[in-house]
């Protein structure tokens, strides 16, 4: 891995603007990287003669003055559950195509917008169904502390990308903590927006599913939330770009901040010790920049999972999307995928509608509970990654410290905090930061202090690959 390949977005839009570098030697830096890492599967099938068709015309309009915006130049991978003009749409599952689809989603359109380079998609899970990156498609996405674990998902190529320095940005989903779990799984920076501030997908799952950033640096997240906030499209759930910089105030500090700390509501998870440790260690540093910490046992999530409202949810989500593919081609679907969605044989209408219910009452809830504290801290993810391949019982069902923020459409963003440590092997912990809906600023502030006191958080080892020639055109030509 050369010095490119560990620059964060604004270390590499400063090298543009002092001419130390150019997107073509960047992209470049990015291919060789790719092949370096492959063994960990993050990528999808791409054409690196047209990756580096992009850096081209990025260099030319940087050397005449024309640069398209904040994102001139910067290599930028998505999740293979968005449409990028030009590229297959898989969803991760063999039931679709590889025909390229004609017309950017709005929220890579606003990227495109600003000069990034859209060069290539990365893995998910099955029509994003799982908190692992496997699927029939593409196989399992390794996690690079330790390839025999999974990155988590179902985000991981997304983040694995970002964590070993292919790209500084990856976008990806959390329909229940997809960006932020693999974020904590791979020592990377998750951020989950607000409901309905950035521009979605065309499928219920939006209801649930947030589209956000996947970075090396807080402040990085926030400069990309500002952009994609500030749409111009036709998504018709979105709220209107209210002109917020998300990255202007970072630095306001977090002093006099009433930050309350739970680690699990009073859900009765089992919480590894070590990342419980490295969690109340975070919550320290916080004290000591100022906060004034809550701790409680229990919050209004406390009965969150007895109701399995999010799998309600998701369960009739899912049913609907594989009962839209092809009879004849359900047979190429995970078997998980469709177990699952035989379980809404057993759910009534009302089951649904209940849920919906419930949902409502614990939004309104942890609405209000923002009157009294200004960020609540927990836990990301409670245990380590599991080994490959497949997902343990014990953790396939909603993630319970993340989905609930999916269905009260709050903002949340998971910061590397420390190290839980499995053999020989040190897997990174995250501290989730949750406020009230719309008050993305304020997580994006108390998230940037305590990466400032934190200090550079180190990236994945080496995991001495072998190499491969020809490996990308190779993928290409699958």
């Amino acid at each position: 891995m050369n010095e490119i390949n560990k620059m964060t977005m604004k270390q590499l839009q400063e090298a543009y603007r002092k001419k130390e570098l150019s997107p073509v030697e960047v992209m470049k830096s990015t291919l060789d990287r790719i092949e370096e890492t492959k063994q960990v599967n993050a990528f999808m099938p791409f054409d690196p003669d047209f990756a580096m068709d992009l850096a081209k015309q990025s260099e030319e309009r940087l050397l005449k003055g024309e640069a398209l915006g904040a994102l001139e130049g910067i290599p930028i991978s998505i999740k293979d559950l968005m449409d990028v003009k030009g590229m297959p749409t898989r969803n991760g599952t063999k039931t679709t195509n590889a025909e390229p689809v004609d017309e950017d989603c709005d929220a890579v359109a606003c990227l495109r917008a600003k000069g990034a380079l859209i060069y290539a998609k990365t893995t998910t899970s099955e029509f994003a169904n799982k908190i692992v990156t496997e699927s029939p498609l593409t196989g399992v996405t390794r996690n690079p502390w330790n390839v025999d674990h999974n990155s988590g998902g179902s985000s991981g190529g997304a983040a694995v990308s970002v964590a070993l320095g292919v790209n500084p940005v990856g976008i990806g989903t959390d329909g229940g903590g997809s960006i932020r779990i693999p974020s904590c799984w791979n020592g990377v920076v998750g951020y989950k927006p607000s409901g309905n501030l950035v521009p979605g997908r065309p499928t219920d799952h939006r209801m649930l599913s947030h589209i956000g950033p996947i970075t090396r640096s807080v402040e990085d997240a926030a400069n990309i939330l500002t952009i994609l906030a500030d749409h111009n499209c036709r998504d018709w759930h979105v709220i209107p770009p209210r002109g917020i910089d998300y990255a202007a105030g970072l630095d306001k500090g977090i002093k006099g901040l009433k930050i309350a700390f739970t680690l699990d509501h009073g859900m009765g998870l089992n919480i590894d010790p070590q990342i419980e440790k490295a969690v109340r260690e975070a919550v320290e540093v916080l004290k000591g920049l100022g906060a004034q910490i809550v701790e409680l046992e229990k919050t209004p999530l406390k009965n969150y999972l007895d109701n399995n409202i999010h799998g309600v949810q998701w369960i009739t989500y899912l049913d609907q999307t594989i009962r839209q593919v092809p009879e004849r081609d359900r047979r190429l679907i995970d078997p998980d995928c469709l177990d699952l969605a035989a379980v809404m044989e057993y759910h009534s209408k009302t089951k649904f509608v209940d849920a919906l219910a419930e949902r409502a009452k614990i939004a309104d809830a942890m609405h209000r509970f923002f009157d009294d504290y200004d960020v609540l801290v927990t836990p990301t993810f409670h245990v380590n990654p599991p080994k490959v391949p497949g997902l343990p019982e014990s953790i396939s069902k909603a993630p319970p410290l993340t989905s609930c923020f999916n269905q009260t459409l709050q903002p949340a963003c998971s910061v590397p905090c420390g190290f839980s440590t499995e053999g020989n092997t040190r897997f990174p912990v995250g501290l989730q930061i949750i406020s009230r809906r719309f008050n993305d600023e304020l997580v994006l502030q108390t998230a940037y202090a305590y990466e400032q006191a934190r200090g550079a958080f180190p990236m994945p080892p080496e995991p001495g690959m072998p190499s491969s020639k020809g490996f990308l055109k190779g993928l290409f030509s699958k």
